[in-house]
């Protein structure tokens, strides 16, 4: 019963700490103390911490460290809110349920109230296409983030990553990968940018 009550405030600890973590770049160790707060959450706890919000929209690069089965049941057991439905399709576009991961990011493109929500919906949603092959369709996705915030990294890295799949667009790739790094993008995502640079081109969708 002690260690039930004072959950509430390790959990605030186990946060605070993983942000500060972040911040130093020490990405395994905030991973680390987010999955703990995770562990530590009841059922049907609502996503509205401010804190809780930034800390996993941070941590999206490390995502393959998260718990995120745990993360999905209990967005799913929060009902409605922005993060929960965000966290549900994070977690379906993991498990490449594609139609239900777009159909929570199309909410959200429509009515997310907190911006970042909305930009990073509109990425995922690129995201989604780009694995389709689905390049222009991607791109119109991209283009809508880029409108919400010019200086966010993302939407430029993955500009990158759809124009160096086109045909031609190798050298326009590379400029929008080093603006991605000018504006701050995670290192964790310098390995995708060789990647998609040594990649085949392919010709443009219609």
């Amino acid at each position: 019963d002690s260690l039930g009550s004072l959950l509430p405030y390790l959990s605030q600890a186990y946060l605070g700490r993983a942000l500060v973590y972040l911040q130093r770049g020490q990405a395994e160790q905030a991973v680390s103390d987010y999955n703990w707060v995770l562990s530590s959450m009841q059922p049907g706890t609502l996503w509205e911490d401010d804190r809780l919000c930034e800390l996993r929209l941070a941590l999206d690069p490390y995502e393959k460290g998260i718990d995120m089965e745990r993360e999905y049941q209990l967005a799913r057991d929060a009902g409605q809110n922005e993060l929960a439905m965000y966290l549900r399709g994070a977690y379906a576009m993991h498990q490449a349920q594609y139609e239900q991961a777009m159909y929570a990011f199309e909410q959200l493109c429509q009515r997310a109230e907190r911006p970042e929500l909305q930009l990073l919906a509109w990425c995922r949603k690129a995201q989604i296409y780009h694995r389709r092959e689905l390049y222009q369709q991607a791109l119109t996705a991209i283009q809508e983030a880029m409108d919400l915030d010019t200086s966010h990294p993302l939407p430029h890295f993955l500009k990158g990553i759809v124009l160096a799949r086109l045909q031609g667009g190798e050298a326009y790739a590379r400029a929008y990968f080093s603006s991605s790094e000018k504006l701050g993008i995670s290192g964790q995502y310098r390995i995708q940018m060789l990647k998609a640079l040594s990649q085949p081109e392919q010709p443009q969708d219609e």
